[in-house]
């Protein structure tokens, strides 16, 4: 019987409720996938229709009933299954009505390991996790013999969506840490697990950092001694109970010759992990290498948009925390006009403020515009010592802050979108943020 053969027979007609349609695909791909299995499905989410419209209008020839812009309490008390967004908390009042009513609550990157017959690599980490992902899945498209599948935590993707096409080989997931609580739910964890880094991040949604590290740690907590956990140096692994067999790897571990189309020392770490985890499969480095050398990068993340008259533009968006943001302006060769800031995911953004101040000392950092949120009014905290020399203003208009960028550059130098900071207050997410930044940016290379 193949995964889908079980997962259907599983679900036939059982009543399954969406949490969380979304915008990125995820509940999208779900609410198909349950309709195809001929279960009863209905989605909620507390965005309405007028918001979820792009992502309802792909569901119109599926039978799902649509209960949007709130969830109805009786929906929670009376389904088979909760299938609970990642985005949802677990402090969720609705949540609590159905584990209360005995209403199974799961997530789909773990749902989908229940059914997977094969391994699964998990990666997870602060940051790097889809760079690192993405370098894994291309290496082993190429060089791994058995089919290569990829799921998790990407964007437009919905995990169970691999099931029925799903063959014997191996499944690349990249797994945040609110995915990573479903994995502690089922008392799983992939069997090559990847943790790229640990910094601060999250601090919105998660009490302390010792919280946010429980959930991480479930990458690899219920691990057996025939698995690999592949760990960055800056992963302190203090849990006793972790039985697999450890690798630790750094940037260090490349040839010195080895070169990178990407910038930044943080992806020369990521292309290391890369290479722990195909040397586990026993793939030739030289190989993986070579490939690994063309890899173009992962849209949003450090990404050149175009350059015109000289000034080339790069989008950094996924920089949602001040740690990227200083790998970010790290990475950078040429000077640099940075559009940073926005809200506060109650980050320590000292650090940030530390890093653009001694780069523009350095006559790296040329000029900041800052975008408005609670972040940025802690980050003009740190850097009003700068004043009018660094600062050119807090803009409350995205297209303003851009061609702002555009008029300060010259030929030579870089403007750069990372803000270090969280997106909810001028768009719907960082996606938004980066798409808006792309397309004022290609329109001036039309013209």
């Amino acid at each position: 019987m193949t995964p889908w053969e079980k997962f259907k027979i599983d679900w036939k007609g059982k009543k399954v409720l969406i949490m969380g349609l979304g915008l990125q695909g995820r509940g999208i791909g779900d609410a198909k996938i349950f309709c195809e299995a001929g279960s009863q499905v209905a989605v909620t989410d507390l965005k309405n229709e007028v918001q979820l419209q792009s992502a309802v209008v792909q569901l119109k020839d599926f039978p799902v009933r649509f209960v949007l812009g709130k969830h109805d309490e009786e929906d929670f008390r009376s389904y088979d299954l909760v299938l609970r967004n990642p985005d949802v908390p677990e402090s969720s009042h609705f949540l609590k009505i159905a584990a209360n009513a005995g209403i199974q609550i799961k997530m789909d990157s773990s749902l989908f390991a229940k059914y997977c017959p094969f391994p699964v690599i998990g990666i997870t980490g602060t940051r790097g996790k889809t760079t690192t992902t993405m370098m894994i899945y291309e290496v082993l498209k190429k060089l791994y013999k058995g089919n290569v599948c990829l799921g998790g935590n990407i964007q437009g993707k919905a995990t169970l969506e691999l099931l029925p096409g799903l063959q014997k080989g191996i499944a690349v997931l990249e797994l945040s840490s609110w995915e990573l609580q479903g994995w502690h739910d089922e008392k799983i964890s992939p069997h090559i697990s990847v943790f790229t880094n640990f910094y601060q991040d999250h601090l919105n949604r998660y009490a302390s950092m010792s919280e946010y590290l429980k959930d991480k740690l479930a990458v690899a907590e219920y691990q057996n001694r025939k698995d690999w956990l592949i760990a960055g140096p800056e992963v302190k692994l203090t849990v006793k109970n972790i039985k697999s067999r450890l690798i630790r790897f750094s940037a260090a571990d490349l040839p010195k010759n080895f070169k990178l189309q990407i910038p930044g020392e943080h992806n020369r770490a990521n292309a290391a992990a890369a290479l722990s985890v195909t040397r586990v499969l026993e793939l030739k480095d030289n190989a993986v290498l070579k490939i690994l050398s063309k890899f173009p990068g992962v849209p949003y993340r450090l990404e050149t948009i175009a350059v015109i008259d000289g000034v080339e533009y790069i989008n950094d968006t996924t920089s949602t925390t001040p740690a990227a943001g200083i790998e970010a302006i790290r990475a950078m060769t040429k000077p640099i006009v940075l559009i940073a800031g926005g809200s506060s995911k109650k980050l320590d953004l000292k650090p940030l403020a530390e890093e653009i101040l001694d780069s523009y000392r350095k006559h790296r950092v040329k000029r900041v515009i800052l975008l408005k949120g609670e972040g940025t009014d802690e980050l003009m905290d740190y850097l009003e010592g700068a004043g009018s020399r660094l600062i050119d203003g807090v803009c409350d208009d995205f297209g303003a802050a851009v061609t702002k960028a555009r008029n300060l550059a010259i030929s030579g130098d870089t403007v750069l979108l990372s803000p270090g900071c969280a997106s909810f207050s001028m768009f719907n997410n960082e996606f938004d943020r980066g798409d808006q930044f792309n397309q004022i940016v290609r329109k001036w290379q039309i013209k």
